[in-house]
């Protein structure tokens, strides 16, 4: 055959090339079960793993002998061959079962085998209301967004190769929910899910229903649907157990990290990461400590100049629409947003373009003699215009951005009563109404800033009359405590150790309580002085051991001891695991957090009774999962130890 022109033939050798390329591709896309399918290391395997003692162990596969080898199949070429089980899939059926579970459900746990493979592209999610309530466009929306990401996150678990698509399973997901217009998360909203799941070898489908009060509790029934949807290496596909029912609700109510990031910036994608991190662990609660003295980067809409003069620089800046995207990812993602503005204390930086005598001691040397690290800085009480030309506007704008309704942070910690005694001005203002200038002078100065600002918060929440959080500090202890603070408005969140006398003065009271007793969950401690050499303040590390042993009910039952009831453990609301960035930023927040707060979202949701032991397993599972999503969480142990479970750990 001749060809008239080179243009024709190359035409020709490319087409060749291109339909070789596809063909060899397309054989890639479609190998069987068995053989060299996608992502599995060599292609050529010698070993396997195998469930012993409800713990997996890598066993090469020349030392299996004929009465303990795993079924055999066709090799397609008429030769029998073991069949092989990937790691994932081990862990599957595992561990009583619960193998890859995280948190542990509380309720009923049913997973049976085989495994059925699917598709990441054939997935169906549908909703519908249980009653004749109908969903509002913001529900169709959060759903929408919520089953997106419900298949994206599946297709971080596959290899870069790809995954066998030579089959035609359709993984079916039905949520009825109960009340569909119940999209903002509260104290008090209902959590709880159920699993029906099977395969229906009619459709050669897999059916699932999921139940829920309320979208939160869809929300955390399709995290664990992912949690038990694995990629098999040796097949080449994502599978799922043939059968699941789960029944599921959490101990406690409140979940949740707090973060600082006034003393180093945290960048919105590493915020994202953070709530990625949440919503796998199923924690809820997203304390944010977004202003403190060394800076200023929340951009209040209508007094801009907080961030222009305290923020450490433009690009390190939380504007209005900033903030409005993180709350909606949060909610999606099944999380509340809690913004702190700390004060009286903790203020300096940003403040700069008010009024001078607003803020007091600012950056004063020797800074030990006026706060608990530098730079110093605290609110003066006694100026009308704080409250009327500031805090008034700075509150509507928090409200606002970040759609406050049921929680709102004050802060209210480590004020230095040294530095309002040596401020001419303030002792003066407080002879003059007869108080003494000593602790009880300034704790009834305290008081005096703490109504007026809630004054102000009231006003800004409107309808809404949202709780208040505040620190542990001298105004929540002894007679200020009562005289000062309605246990109906106060939450009070606990930062110093678990065995605190002020523990047991506030559950004798009747207030209710957020543990996070720095010894067990502030996640800074254990690193180098910054302002001295040694270690710094809080050290020794925090191992996630200690985190998952940290258990409310039992800290307050040593307090209270014999005054302990039923009635006390309704006061316990849950934890919070606080992160203080003097020595993080975007480059650790990763490894400071993760995995250890997936030992606090277990020791909230389930609260076991057995100890962090039997949790091993599955914490270096959730670690993985953590990795898969792209969050740097920190390595525990040799992979070795992950292969060989069991094998490690010291009787």
């Amino acid at each position: 055959m001749f060809y008239k022109d080179v243009y024709q033939l190359t035409f020709i050798i490319l087409s060749i090339y291109i339909l070789q390329s596809t063909c060899l591709s397309t054989e890639k896309s479609i190998v069987p079960g068995y053989g060299k399918p996608p992502g599995y290391i060599g292609y050529n395997p010698v070993w396997t793993f195998k469930c012993f003692n409800n713990t997996c162990k890598k066993i090469p596969l020349k030392t299996i002998s004929p009465a303990t080898t795993i079924s055999k199949k066709d090799d397609g070429k008429g030769n029998e061959k073991p069949e092989l089980m990937s790691l994932n899939v081990c862990k599957l059926f595992c561990g009583k079962n619960t193998g890859v579970l995280w948190p542990l459900p509380t309720g009923n746990i049913v997973i049976k085998g085989p495994a059925v493979p699917i598709r990441s592209d054939n997935i169906e999610i549908n909703s519908v209301a249980e009653t004749t309530k109908e969903f509002t466009v913001e529900t169709a929306t959060i759903f929408k967004k919520l089953a997106d990401d419900f298949k994206n996150s599946l297709l971080k678990k596959l290899p870069k190769e790809g995954e066998v698509r030579d089959f035609h399973t359709t993984l079916t997901i039905l949520a009825i929910l109960k009340d569909p217009e119940h999209t903002s998360l509260k104290l008090e909203t209902d959590e709880s899910y159920s699993i029906n799941l099977f395969y229906d070898d009619s459709t050669k489908g897999v059916m699932t229903h999921v139940k829920a009060d309320t979208y939160f509790g869809v929300r955390h029934a399709l995290e664990t649907l992912k949690q038990l949807i694995v990629y098999d290496e040796v097949k080449g596909n994502m599978v799922i157990p043939q059968k699941i029912t789960i029944t599921d609700k959490p101990a406690y109510p409140y979940r949740g990290l707090t973060l600082d990031t006034s003393r180093n910036f945290i960048s919105l994608n590493s915020l994202k990461r953070t709530l990625d991190g949440m919503a796998a662990n199923k924690l809820n609660m997203f304390h944010w400590h977004i202003t403190d003295t060394h800076s200023f980067p929340f951009e209040p809409p209508s007094m801009p100049e907080f961030a222009r003069y305290g923020a450490y620089s433009r690009d390190k800046i939380y504007r209005a629409s900033d903030i409005r995207e993180i709350v909606e990812y949060a909610k999606v993602k099944g999380v509340k947003v809690i913004p702190e503005f700390d004060a009286p204390a903790h203020v300096g930086e940003g403040w700069q373009w008010t009024y001078p005598e607003m803020v007091v001691c600012f950056n004063k040397q020797p800074w030990n003699q006026y706060c608990v690290e530098p730079p110093c800085g605290q609110l003066n009480p006694t100026i009308d215009m704080l409250y009327s030309r500031v805090l008034n506007d700075l509150y509507q704008d928090i409200f606002d951005v970040f759609d406050v309704d049921t929680l709102f942070h004050m802060g209210g910690d480590e004020v230095h009563f040294q530095c309002w005694n040596e401020t001419t001005d303030i002792t003066e203002w407080m002879t003059k109404r007869g108080w003494k200038t000593n602790d009880e002078g300034f704790l009834q100065l305290w008081n005096y800033f703490q109504q007026h600002a809630l004054e102000l918060v009231m006003r800004a929440a409107g309808s809404k009359k949202p709780n208040i959080i505040l620190w542990t500090s001298k105004l929540t202890t002894g007679e200020a405590l009562k005289k000062y603070l309605d246990k109906r408005q106060y939450i009070i969140q606990i930062w110093t150790k678990g065995n605190d006398p002020n523990v047991a003065e506030l559950l004798n009271n009747g207030y209710r309580v957020i543990f996070s007793n720095y010894e067990a969950l502030y996640f800074d401690c254990g690193f180098g002085g910054w302002v001295t050499d040694g270690n710094n303040w809080c050290s020794p590390y925090i191992p996630w051991q200690t985190v998952y042993m940290n258990k409310p009910e039992e800290l307050a039952r040593e307090a209270l001891l014999s005054n302990f009831t039923l009635a006390t453990t309704k006061q316990i609301l849950g934890q919070s695991a606080a992160l203080w960035t003097e020595q993080a930023d975007d480059h650790s927040i990763d490894n400071r957090f993760w995995p250890r707060a997936s030992a606090l979202a277990e020791r909230t949701w389930t609260n076991p009774k057995t100890n962090w032991a039997d949790a091993e397993y599955r914490f270096l599972h959730q670690r993985d999962n953590l990795v898969e999503l792209g969050i740097s969480a920190d390595s525990l142990q040799p992979q070795w130890c992950y292969q060989h479970e069991g094998d490690c750990p010291i009787e």
